[in-house]
């Protein structure tokens, strides 16, 4: 026997540029991702990946708790810079 024949995509696996998540998260995760894609210019790729893997685990309130302070930390950045 295989040993990856019983293996099920996870929630982040990409086929070809697409999410696999529809099938596997909830609405309210899946719209936070699309919203995560909106704020991709002011993220830099590891807080990205740390918020999606947050929301793909179940943490949905502490991804966009996170999402809403670096945003703002961003901003307040470029307001003195």
């Amino acid at each position: 026997m295989n040993q990856f024949s019983d293996h099920r995509p996870l929630g982040n696996e990409t086929f070809r540029g697409v999410l696999k998540t529809k099938r596997y998260a909830s609405r309210e995760t899946r719209h936070f991702l699309r919203v995560l894609k909106l704020f991709q210019d002011e993220l830099t790729t590891q807080e990205r990946q740390t918020l999606k893997g947050q929301a793909l685990s179940g943490d949905l309130s502490g991804a966009q708790k996170g999402l809403t302070t670096l945003v703002a930390r961003g901003r307040e950045a470029d307001e003195k810079g």
